[in-house]
């Protein structure tokens, strides 16, 4: 097992282990986004007017007309941003979008070319844009009759997934606009994970109860958290452990661990607790530790494509960036 304590990485004995770098921020970051193909990072201060954009070459600090509360992210930098406001505002490149919407915006998607844009809201109202040159226009809209708490879009884009405060789940056929909704969780959805193909999905409601629902049938899940590869992979975290599930099953060991992640062809999964975050490519993980007793890691976040991965932490101004040897 290799141990690198973030903030200050020694020189490393194994040079194809990924080393990691620190990006200074004004202040702790509270939320951390990846576009699926790890080229830009979108970073968000909830009770700030602003985001930190992080690209190869580049770093921008961008002012926004309300604070964050949820944002994505998509492969040319494109994102949308929305708040405890009734807007929300999708900006690309130098050109900031601002919609205003009847009711607050709870939960924001964008597929990964930058072309899709949903909004949820707190009425219960969904709305879906496509892009038209530095526009986007509404070309489907529909309520539900609970308020749109979390969602996602497939890395196609042909698949949408949303979960309300009721505990409903909804899928949509992005291609054909057929939306099921077969499923009821015990209290608001509050996570959603979506395979590319549409037939595995993966909530969480209020009260950590877990559902996964794959090729039609509705299993409950021991699982405290899990995160869905574009295969068969995926990855969870049980009272017994952390699970990588595919073909065969193994459990990893991280005790404590309270979050996971897995990149879309399963070949990368990350574990985080308090102290820790591995990253598992085979048997035998990479361990990073914080030098600082004190500190805990608050945020952790993996690109689809396996490439890029962000972590922070809750005392330092900072963002740490691993990217992942090919």
């Amino acid at each position: 097992m290799t141990s690198i304590v973030t903030g200050h990485p020694p020189a490393l004995e194994n040079k194809t282990q990924p080393e990691p770098t620190a990006k200074s921020l004004s202040r702790i970051p509270e939320s951390i986004v990846i576009s699926p193909n790890g080229k830009h990072i979108l970073i968000g201060f909830f009770d700030s007017r602003k985001v930190v954009h992080l690209s190869e070459n580049d770093r921008e600090e961008i002012a926004l007309k309300h604070p964050v509360s949820v944002m994505a992210i998509a492969n040319d930098g494109t994102f949308v941003t929305a708040c405890l406001e009734c807007r929300y505002t999708i900006w690309q490149r130098t050109n900031e979008l601002s919609i205003e919407t009847a009711s607050w915006t709870r939960a924001v998607a964008i597929s990964p070319d930058g072309n899709l844009v949903v909004a949820g809201g707190e009425n219960g109202s969904c709305s879906i844009r496509k892009r038209d040159g530095i526009e986007y226009h509404v070309f489907e809209k529909f309520s539900l009759t609970s308020a749109i708490t979390t969602m996602t879009l497939t890395p196609s884009g042909n698949y949408l997934a949303l979960g309300t405060e009721s505990g409903a789940l909804y899928l949509m056929n992005l291609v054909n606009m057929v939306r099921w909704s077969d499923w009821v969780m015990d209290a608001e959805v509050i996570s959603i994970a979506l395979s590319n193909d549409g037939w595995c999905l993966f909530a969480r409601d209020i009260r950590n109860s877990t559902s996964f629902w794959t090729k039609g049938k509705n299993t409950p899940l021991k699982g405290l958290e899990v995160a869905l590869s574009e295969g068969e992979e995926y990855a969870k975290i049980t009272n017994e452990g952390v699970q990588i599930c595919g073909k065969a099953t193994r459990t990893v060991d991280h005790p404590g661990a309270k979050n996971v992640f897995i990149s879309g062809d399963g070949s990368t999964v990350v574990t985080m607790c308090k102290r820790f975050v591995k990253i598992w490519t085979g048997n035998t993980p990479t361990t990073y530790t914080l030098g600082d007793a004190k500190s805990h890691f608050s945020l952790a976040a993996l690109s689809r494509d396996g490439s890029t991965i962000a972590l922070a932490n809750d005392t330092a101004p900072e963002v740490t960036l691993i990217q992942m040897k090919s």
